[in-house]
């Protein structure tokens, strides 16, 4: 009869080895991923920032013109023109890149999640235009098209 006390306490310490092993693995893996995303969203974060220095540029120059290879893909072109605008915008209209848009959401507005996860800068004249997602070539739209005739107004534009 001690065989079998001894056998199932062995088994026990087993069981908890191995339950103490997976949550290892399981935090193991929580932090790789968490690693991977924090990465990725920082070199999307410096790719935003480069377009929307490029497209400043463009808009200082005053000239009409596309803009092609944009990144990062899957982030959004947004103009705010009107009352709510992002915190860095300081009540003047404003051009940002963001990282996802918000459909209905009653606690957070577009803006809030533009001055949270995107960049933003100051646009004098911007006209309101559709939100513009980006994305790769192989995806659809290229690029963006700035038009100033009238005041700054952007659209997509593909080759």
């Amino acid at each position: 009869m001690g065989d079998k006390n001894k056998k199932g306490m062995l088994l026990g310490e087993e069981t908890l080895k191995i339950v103490v092993a997976l949550i290892a693995i399981v935090f193991l893996v929580y932090f790789l991923t968490a690693l991977y995303f924090s990465k990725k969203h920082a070199a999307d974060f410096e790719q935003a920032e480069a377009t929307l220095e490029r497209v400043s540029n463009i808009i200082l120059s005053g000239e009409s013109t596309g803009v092609m290879g944009i990144n990062p893909d899957g982030w959004w072109f947004f103009g705010f023109t009107g009352d709510e605008k992002p915190d860095s915008c300081a009540g003047i209209s404003c051009l940002c890149i963001c990282e996802k848009i918000v459909s209905w959401n009653f606690w957070e507005s577009q803006a809030e999640e533009c001055s949270k996860n995107g960049v933003c800068s100051s646009v004098p004249g911007l006209r309101q235009f559709n939100p513009i997602k980006i994305q790769d070539p192989d995806k659809g739209i290229t690029g963006v098209f700035i038009d100033q005739r009238e005041g700054v107004f952007l659209r997509e534009a593909t080759l």
